[in-house]
């Protein structure tokens, strides 16, 4: 299981909790970050958190309807209540927290349901997007996926490493960005996001139960890619079915989501 646990070393600021202290890990980062594009420390500082917080939930370190409470959170952060709930409220805005009247926030739930709905979801807004990305790409494009795969072939997926996992994001993600939509990407990250929850959860019991698996992912993502580089918009998008579905079959024989 992929660790993202972040541990607060004490830090406040003036501007943010109200004391003086060393520097936390999240505030270093918000810092550099400053340094490279100009941002505003608060406006950093909530990227920071957000991008925590839902690392954490996509990787199951924080579970599905597990209560976020603001107390725990500000303490673990060290950051103020406006800039935490800033960060939450982006996450509620990408589907992974519920937001409830008087209770607060908690992690969004999964489900069979869901599931079956995310992945059929994602097969039509990501076949819509690749047809149009086969359409308008050029051949710096094909030269970029093919890269990008052999990036992502050339590391480990059996250990399901942060390095294969950014690579296998990249991957799907350039597949579809010729497609020149705000929208349709914006979409698709969102429901890239809800599938990932799934997918690390799959990784962790085959990992730690040490369940057979006989897929070939590394030959679907080949198959999607030589679709892509003959210009075959049917073929591709058959085989981004088959990947998505194949993926869905795996995460729905292997665990018990409630319906």
């Amino acid at each position: 299981m992929l660790e993202h646990r972040f541990v607060s070393d004490g830090y406040s600021s003036a501007g943010e909790s109200g004391g003086v202290g060393p520097p936390s890990r999240v505030a270093r980062q918000a810092r550099a970050a400053d340094a490279e594009t100009g941002l505003e420390g608060p406006r950093s500082l909530t990227m920071a958190v957000y991008q925590r917080l839902r690392s954490d939930i996509i990787t199951s370190q924080l579970i599905q309807n597990e209560k976020l409470h603001l107390a725990t959170l500000q303490e673990r952060f060290n950051v103020s209540l406006s800039v935490l709930r800033e960060a939450l409220s982006r996450l509620v805005a990408d589907g992974l927290v519920l937001a409830e009247p008087q209770r607060g926030f908690r992690v969004s739930p999964i489900s069979k349901k869901d599931l079956i709905d995310v992945t059929r979801t994602r097969i039509r807004i990501e076949g819509m997007a690749l047809q149009i990305a086969i359409e308008q790409g050029d051949e710096a494009w094909l030269a970029r996926l093919s890269a990008s795969h052999d990036a992502m072939v050339a590391t480990d997926r059996a250990t399901h490493t942060p390095l294969w996992a950014e690579r296998h994001a990249e991957f799907h993600r350039l597949l579809l960005l010729p497609c020149d939509s705000a929208w349709l990407m914006r979409f698709r990250d969102i429901l890239f996001e809800q599938s990932e929850r799934y997918r690390y959860m799959f990784a962790q019991l085959a990992i730690t139960q040490k369940i057979p698996n006989d897929r070939d992912v590394a030959k679907e993502h080949r198959a999607l890619l030589d679709a892509v580089l003959t210009h075959d918009a049917q073929a591709a998008s058959e085989a981004l079915h088959v990947h998505f579905q194949r993926t869905m079959q795996g995460v729905l024989a292997v665990t018990t989501l409630a319906e």
